[in-house]
Order: structure tokens, then C-alpha cells, then sequence
């Protein structure tokens, strides 16, 4: 069966009839019982998969069809730990620095860890640098807040709130920096780690906001859409890292009704 006899749907579904998103299919592909945390799958890819096959925009979601087949057998298979290493490096390395670049703090996001932040002890080396952004970033935002409220004034603030809290939304759903935070907290506490990617994901959302706030009056979502799609082809770059095999298409569904196109 082809990738494109597929259609993945937002959210969870009480019946097959009703659709399937990533993981249902997962399990139908599998021979499991209708759920979205197929047992066959690692709960740290289930958790990435079921945040952002929710995030895309519908069209987007079906890119994630050629992945399925490869997230079955990946539970217990002793690789949540570089999994969740692996989330925690994009993270720092390539989610936090694009945001921040396209908030004006490029020379801050220059200043994030180079090498691979992979254990413990790298994160810990990291963890200095990207505190130090982190707030950098929080005053940004304060700061591209106040510009925006005094160029719109008391009549036009409430539009450009609404399109800014849009904006920024969207920029950690669609890019998969929320999809790998989901993933970061469904495996095995670190708190080292955890101290880390919490850091960083603050970061990149304050760098978010500041600029959606820097757009106004003009277009928040507008801005930000250029760096988003570059970092969504990453996240997918990121999600088949997460995986063993190659992207292929996928295999034959084992009966059932195939949700319609």
C-alpha cells in the first residue's frame, strides 16, 4: 500500500471510521488495537508524533506518513536515552539560535554551544551560555512589546495582540520545538537536561514573541513564516534521527477500513 492510500487527522479518535492520526495508524499498521500509543512504539517517538501530527496544518501533516512503518519495534529498543539527547542538542543547536536570529539577537544565538551537547556533562558545559541568552531573550521580548504597544497605541493594540499571540503560537507548534519537548518529557527524568532544554525552549519562545512583536503594525505570522519552514524541514530531519531504517513507503494495512482521503 502507498503512502498516498493514507490520510493522517488531527487528534485522537474514539473509532477508526472517525480517522486516524500518525500514531492510530501506527498501531493499524501493526496489528494493534485502535490507540494512539501503539505498544510496538518508543514512548519517546510516540510523544514527538502525537504533538506534531496535531501541530501541522493538514497538508504538512501527510509528510509524516512515509515515517510510520519505521516507528514500529523502536519500544524497548535501549535508544531513548540517545533520543532524548539527540531532542535536547536541536533544541539548543538549531531551534533556539533560529528564533533568536530572527529576533536581532543573532550575536547571542553565535554564542550557543557549538559541539554536540550529547550526556550529561555537555549540557552542563552548555547550560552557562544558554541561560545567559535565555534572559537576553526575555528582555528582547519586553522590549519589542513596549515598541509595538507605543506604535500601535490604546485603539490598535488589541488586533495586534491577537495576531502576535497567533504568530508566536504557531512558532513552536509548526516548527516541532514543541513536538520535541513533548518527546524530552516522556522519557526518564534528567535534571541536568531537563534544567538545559528548559532553558532553551524559554529562549526560542521569548525570541518568538519578540519578533512577532518587532512586525507590528505589519505582519507577525508573515515574519516569522521563512524561518519556520526552514526549521520544519530540520524537525523532520530530527524526527527520522530518531528512527532506524531509511524513509520508505509504507507497508500493507492489515484489514480494516482505511480512513477516507
Amino acid at each position: 500500500m502507498r503512502t498516498d492510500s493514507y490520510r493522517l487527522s488531527a487528534g485522537r479518535h474514539v473509532r477508526a471510521e472517525q480517522g486516524r492520526c500518525a500514531m492510530e495508524w501506527v498501531a493499524h499498521l501493526a496489528g494493534e488495537a485502535h490507540s494512539d500509543r501503539p505498544e510496538c512504539v518508543s514512548p519517546v517517538v510516540g510523544a514527538f508524533a502525537r504533538s506534531w501530527n496535531d501541530a501541522l496544518e493538514e497538508t504538512t501533516r501527510q509528510r509524516l506518513r512515509p515515517y510510520l512503518g519505521r516507528m514500529i519495534g523502536t519500544a524497548g529498543d535501549g535508544g531513548d536515552e540517545a533520543r532524548a539527547w539527540r531532542c535536547t542538542d536541536w533544541l539548543v543547536r538549531t531551534g533556539a539560535p533560529a528564533l533568536l536570529g530572527l529576533a536581532g539577537l543573532g550575536d547571542a544565538a553565535a554564542e550557543l554551544p557549538l559541539r554536540c551537547v550529547h550526556d550529561s556533562d555537555s549540557a552542563r558545559s552548555a547550560a552557562e551560555r544558554v541561560a545567559v541568552v535565555a534572559e537576553l531573550a526575555a528582555a528582547r521580548r519586553g522590549a519589542a512589546r513596549a515598541a509595538a504597544r507605543e506604535e500601535t497605541g490604546e485603539a490598535g493594540w488589541g488586533p495586534a495582540l491577537d495576531g502576535v499571540r497567533w504568530a508566536t503560537r504557531m512558532a513552536t507548534r509548526e516548527s516541532g520545538l514543541d513536538a520535541a519537548r513533548a518527546a524530552l518529557r516522556a522519557t526518564e527524568r534528567d535534571t541536568v537536561r531537563d534544567g538545559l532544554t528548559g532553558m532553551a525552549w524559554g529562549a526560542a519562545w521569548n525570541a518568538a514573541w519578540a519578533a512577532a512583536w518587532a512586525a507590528v503594525p505589519g505582519s507577525p505570522a508573515a515574519r516569522l513564516a521563512p524561518t519556520l519552514a526552514a526549521l520544519q524541514l530540520s524537525a523532520f530531519e530530527l524526527l527520522a534521527d530518531l528512527l532506524p531504517g531509511e524513509v520508505l513507503e509504507l507497508p500493507a494495512a492489515r484489514g480494516g477500513v482505511l480512513a477516507p482521503a
